[in-house]
């Protein structure tokens, strides 16, 4: 079965379309788009096929200058999301978590335009072996970045601070496997 559905409304500016296709065990792909130059642009597709399923979102707002886009996969043990969003005024945040059986990996990045300030913060972990990240970077007082590594009878963490202002710089290096420790 398939049904199309479009509209368009030359005063408002708006455009619809829907389809949607059921082929037996296949459900595949519902999509509405909605364009509305005065405000706000909406997409919407969702696709199902027998264990996947994703979906994407997008808006953008022309007053506000705002895009904000959400994509999400999910193939039985695997989940990727992925949340994008843009706001020319403020900010910029990005978040993707991925999830499949052992591995996790999350990378959040935001950043200031009025304070100047970028964060941002990835995590991997496989089992075993476990990532961190974070990096601060203020342009008007510090730069600081942190990394840690563990997997098994391995650690590494480098730290990194320098300040602008008093013009410092700090580094801490740590390695310990089994019988050498290095720092």
């Amino acid at each position: 079965t398939t049904t199309t559905v479009q509209t368009t409304e030359d005063a408002a500016e708006t455009t619809s379309s829907v389809q949607t296709t059921d082929e037996a065990a296949e459900t595949t792909t519902t999509t509405v788009q909605t364009t509305d130059e005065a405000a706000e642009t909406t997409t919407v597709q969702t696709t199902e096929d027998a264990a996947e399923t994703t979906s994407s979102v997008q808006t953008t707002d022309e007053a506000a200058e705002t895009t904000t886009t959400i994509q999400t996969t999910d193939e039985a043990v695997e989940s990727t999301t992925s949340v994008h969003t843009t706001e020319d005024v403020a900010e910029t945040t990005y978040v993707q978590t991925t999830d499949d059986a052992a591995e996790t990996t999350s990378s959040v990045q935001t950043t200031d335009e009025a304070a100047e300030t970028t964060t941002t913060v990835q995590t991997t972990d496989e089992a075993v072996e476990s990532t961190s990240s974070v990096q601060t970077t203020e342009d008007a007082a510090e730069t600081t970045s942190v990394q840690t590594t563990d997997d098994a009878a391995e650690t590494t963490s480098p730290i990194q601070t320098t300040e602008d202002a008093a013009e410092t710089t700090t580094i801490v290096q740590t390695t310990d496997e089994a019988a050498e420790t290095t720092t």
